[in-house]
């Protein structure tokens, strides 16, 4: 008796034979399975799932990889890989496994990826859905920079300074720490800036969420409120300090990232 029986999808759909319970039958034309129980014809067995593969990713950008699967003829849909990439990417990605073709990395279902979507030796699951490669759940350490870089405008010395922290869950990024507000002139409009190193997906100015708050211990109304510039991809700080010289706040916001 033959384990594996290799035939098309067509030719076993139409004659729909009860086979052998054991015996493995092979679609060679979609690449996909069933398990025959002895019982039920060939069109009322389910077929069954792959168990992950895994693959060494190469390359940058247009990554290539490969692994030993004597039944594996072609990508078939919701096929999945777990996938470690030697290298982070730069910008929109692919993925050719076993020759079978570069089909395009995508992250929540459609969208292409940005740099460091995919960092060096990150390892992450993904499923073919039948034109691309999904981003499924996350499974190694992601990271990446996506601290704002500090820009001063209007009624701010240069000595104006920072730090701050961020922590990144999928396609969320909170920002927080301390700002050194040095003011030139009091009661005047003062506005701050930190550009974003990563596009965010502002549409409103009120899209931002945060605060900031005064922690020097000085008196009056050194106040600063935040907003989404939503043409530049930045935070803007804006206030009308009453104390001349430098003023540190506490600060922090979460943007969504495209």
């Amino acid at each position: 008796m033959n384990l594996i029986i290799n035939n098309t999808s067509a030719t076993l759909i139409a004659t729909n034979p009860v086979f052998v319970a054991g015996q493995i039958i092979h679609e060679t034309d979609v690449n996909r399975y069933k398990i025959a129980d002895g019982v039920s014809s060939y069109i009322n067995l389910t077929y069954q799932e792959w168990g992950y593969e895994v693959i060494e990713a190469a390359g940058t950008d247009t990554y290539t990889g490969s692994f030993n699967n004597p039944l594996f003829l072609s990508l078939f849909e919701m096929q999945r890989f777990r996938v470690r990439f030697v290298n982070a990417n730069t910008t929109a990605a692919t993925l050719n496994i076993n020759g079978t073709g570069a089909i395009a990395i995508k992250k929540n279902v459609t969208a292409a990826l940005i740099t460091n979507d995919i960092t060096a030796g990150g390892i992450y699951e993904l499923i073919y859905d039948g034109t691309n490669f999904q981003i499924g759940n996350f499974i190694g350490e992601k990271t990446g920079n996506y601290l704002p870089t500090l820009f001063n405008t209007t009624n701010v010395q240069a000595s104006t300074a920072y730090k701050s922290f961020y922590y990144k869950h999928d396609n969320q990024i909170s920002v927080w720490g301390r700002v050194d507000v040095d003011v030139i002139t009091t009661s005047v409009q003062t506005v701050l800036g930190m550009t974003l190193p990563i596009a965010s997906a502002f549409t409103w100015a009120q899209d931002l969420a945060g605060g900031a708050i005064l922690i020097s211990n000085v008196s009056g109304m050194n106040l600063f409120g935040l907003y989404a510039d939503i043409v530049n991809a930045r935070i803007i700080f804006i206030g009308r300090p009453v104390t001349i010289g430098n003023v540190a706040y506490s600060f922090w916001f979460s943007y969504i990232i495209i």
